[in-house]
């Protein structure tokens, strides 16, 4: 679509669609652009106060895993049988762990798992499938809480040793967050690597890349603090799912490196014939409207997530469009210009783009000629 059918409309169109005018986005940003020139280190600096004040609630956010009877709307149908059912019953009756132990010491194995504290209720089933007997332990506290994980750890805990193998909802649940806390450390230092060497292939150069992996992380961290404080006021509670942050960081780092692409690609193209601190402000005038009006849509785009019945959905759309609003005004429009002002040739390190080498061109006045006489004549040899 985008690279098809849009370039041929444009191309019968003429160039009339493509026309400036006056009031344009590139006039709108002028002024900011000519204000950053004259003290880029107070707007970073300014920009990264506010970032650091945002991040510092980051702590807040807690993926510890949201009971799914709490993560739907409470007027539920599923919602009002659980809680029927926890009132009357174990809450975890509904879904109990099933407990494969070798046939001749299912006594013991019986007798351990119903002194693990947690387990309200055990059964044993009177049927064995490859000489292993089942057992069925019932959880004082719902399948897919974060105390039944507990349970489920000191449970295969006390069966060490046993050759008992504990599985049900609350043992999957309990590996999938496990995987997901793994996949945090692995999955965030891969893809920041990976943005890092495709901004150092597409800038060549080292510093700069640096320094915007760096800003994404800060603005990442900024957008979660100002999330769980949104989470603490509307939901009175800013305890989330670890998916919920995977999703949400691979969001971010996604359109923050396409914004990063936009801005900084145009300033160094500008760098290369006029220098940098002319680059930055072309850049800025260029790009500032098409990232503003992007980060926009995109924003407006996942709030409409915040309107569905599911929590973690809701969370998501949350996270990703304050980040965006957050990373589109200050980070990409504000703090990376200035710092690449403030650093000036320095920012392309190690590499030294033409521009910045040219002696800066001084214009002079033009001749004016007097009216009624003519001009002088270059004097022959």
């Amino acid at each position: 679509m985008s690279l098809t059918f849009l370039p041929a409309v444009l191309a019968l169109c003429g160039r009339r669609v493509l026309r400036p005018r006056a009031g344009t986005p590139g006039d709108w940003w002028a002024r900011p652009a000519r204000a950053l020139e004259h003290r880029p280190r107070r707007a970073w600096a300014g920009c990264l106060a506010l970032l650091a004040a945002g991040a510092a609630l980051a702590p807040l956010v807690a993926p510890t895993g949201v009971p799914l009877h709490q993560a739907l709307p409470a007027q539920a149908p599923s919602v009002a049988g659980h809680t029927v059912l926890v009132r009357h019953f174990p809450a975890g009756t509904a879904s109990p762990l099933i407990v494969l132990a070798p046939a001749a010491r299912s006594a013991e194995v019986r007798d351990r798992i119903a002194s693990t504290p947690g387990v309200a209720a055990t059964a044993a089933l009177p049927a064995e499938t490859d000489g292993r007997a089942q057992i069925l332990a019932t959880l004082s506290d719902s399948p897919d809480s974060a105390p039944a994980r507990n349970t489920v750890a000191r449970l295969r805990g006390s069966l060490a040793g046993t050759g008992a193998l504990v599985g049900g909802q609350s043992a999957q649940l309990a590996d999938l967050h496990q995987a997901s806390v793994r996949g945090h450390r692995l999955i965030m230092p891969l893809v920041l690597a990976v943005v890092l060497a495709v901004l150092i292939v597409l800038l060549r150069c080292l510093l700069l890349p640096l320094l915007l992996v760096a800003a994404a992380w800060v603005s990442l961290f900024t957008a979660f603090g100002a999330s769980a404080l949104l989470f603490q006021l509307v939901f009175g509670s800013s305890v989330t799912e670890p998916a919920v942050v995977l999703f949400s960081f691979v969001f971010l780092v996604a359109l923050g490196v396409d914004y990063n692409i936009f801005l900084v690609h145009r300033i160094r193209a500008e760098a290369i014939r006029h220098g940098t601190a002319v680059g930055v402000r072309r850049g800025l005038v260029t790009t500032g409207g098409v990232i503003s009006a992007a980060g926009l849509i995109l924003a407006a785009t996942f709030a409409a997530l915040t309107v569905m019945p599911l929590l973690y959905l809701a969370q998501i759309g949350c996270i990703v469009a304050l980040g965006v609003l957050i990373d589109t005004p200050l980070v990409r429009l504000f703090l990376v210009p200035a710092l690449i002002l403030d650093l000036g040739p320095r920012t392309w390190w190690p590499t030294r783009l033409p521009g910045d080498r040219r002696p800066p061109a001084t214009a002079s006045a033009p001749r004016t000629r007097t009216p009624g006489r003519a001009a002088a004549s270059t004097p022959t040899l």
